[in-house]
């Protein structure tokens, strides 16, 4: 009886081990399964707010790139607000599921520019308010300053023509006697590489045949890309000085329009 008792006592104490064992296992599973559900869920909200921000800043490209197509006339001045307005009814739309709940705001209509000088930008920015009800979040900020920048280049007053290295004019080397140089810019003062001719326009259109080049110039303002514009004299009339206007439109369709006069 003894040894029967003492058996019956392990086979309680190994199905109560058991027991835990499996409430123990089953615990694990149900946090590791609510964890992972948690962990999916955040994922998915992170991702709302990339493509959010993403097409907020497309919006407003696309705005300022309308905008400057038609020259920056005051009748276009509204684009950007109709364009966002259109952009927030539709991200709810879009997110119905989540209580998505975008607004902005605007100084005054979120469009600047000025144009027809040595260094001239278009520009546009807005602040937007983002939050989701299915996810707590409330109040979350972003901004999408967008700018486009070209600055022409040229040497200190007082450089005799022959050491003239930038924006020149130059009788001797046919076929390229005007020079124009210029940097472009967008933002946070980064340099736009990627143009090439049919990025750029000389007097609106009334010189189509001049040549660019593209290469780095370590010598100035400590390391630029600069693009030399080369026309010849005969495209642009019989002598200096010329009042030159370069329109600059970027991949994104952003235009800028400089001027230039240059001189023997």
């Amino acid at each position: 009886m003894r040894i029967v008792r003492q058996r019956r006592g392990q086979f309680i104490i190994i199905a109560a081990l058991l027991v835990a064992i499996m409430m123990v296992s089953v615990s694990t599973i149900m946090y590791s399964a609510v964890t992972y559900y948690r962990h999916e869920r955040w994922e998915e909200y992170l991702s709302i707010i990339d493509n959010v921000k993403i097409g907020s800043q497309r919006v407003v490209e696309i705005s300022l790139a309308n905008y400057t197509s038609n020259n920056c006339e005051e009748e276009y001045g509204t684009i950007l607000r109709n364009n966002l307005q259109q952009w927030v009814n539709d991200t709810k739309k879009a997110y119905a599921g989540f209580g998505i709940n975008l607004s902005y705001s605007l100084i005054e209509d979120g469009l600047d520019y000025e144009w027809n000088e040595d260094e001239s930008f278009s520009a546009a920015d807005a602040t937007f308010t983002l939050g989701i009800t299915s996810a707590g979040l409330s109040g979350y900020q972003f901004t999408t300053p967008i700018i486009l920048r070209v600055e022409i280049i040229k040497d200190l007053p007082g450089t005799p023509p022959e050491q003239k290295r930038y924006t020149r004019w130059d009788a001797s080397n046919t076929g390229k006697e005007l020079t124009i140089s210029l940097t472009v810019y967008k933002e946070d003062s980064m340099f736009v590489t990627n143009l090439k001719k049919n990025n750029f326009r000389l007097n609106g259109t009334d010189i189509e045949k001049f040549t660019v080049v593209r290469y780095y110039d370590a010598t100035y303002d400590g390391g630029a890309f600069i693009y030399d514009i080369y026309c010849s004299q005969e495209e642009i009339g019989p002598e200096p000085p010329y009042l030159i206007s370069v329109a600059v439109i970027d991949a994104r369709s952003i235009k800028v329009v400089a001027n230039v006069t240059v001189s023997k």
